[in-house]
């Protein structure tokens, strides 16, 4: 998959989000990445105030077989979310932790730690 057909994909999805009656916004930062794509937006769902971002990065020549979810919220209608395989994301986590040390990826694993993942 493109950034073109990824960004195609993510402003399809704002704008389905409108449609719905939602209040959103395109952040600036949105643009082409070198590998891949960064999407920032902001929802208002009455007077919630949502942050949405998206960073897709294809610099891989790994084939990865992603999981489907069923997403339930209170605030907008159930909808499908394709996702790395649990233990990849982990790894990839603890990965960019161990390398990186950046707060952010302290976040991750502060939100990561009481699920159970099966990783085995």
């Amino acid at each position: 998959m493109t950034s073109k057909q990824v960004e195609g994909l993510f402003l399809g999805a704002l704008s389905d989000l409108e449609q719905l009656g939602l209040s959103v916004t395109l952040h600036e930062k949105s643009h082409e990445t070198s590998g891949g794509y960064y999407g920032e937006a902001a929802i208002k769902i009455y007077e919630h105030n949502i942050a949405l971002e998206i960073n897709v990065n294809a610099k891989t020549d790994k084939t990865v077989v992603g999981e489907y979810k069923l997403i339930h919220s209170d605030f907008a209608p159930n909808y499908g979310l394709q996702m790395l395989p649990e233990r990849l994301l982990v790894q990839e986590k603890m990965q960019a932790l161990m390398s990186r040390r950046k707060p952010r990826d302290f976040y991750d694993l502060y939100f990561m730690l009481p699920r159970r993942f099966d990783i085995a």
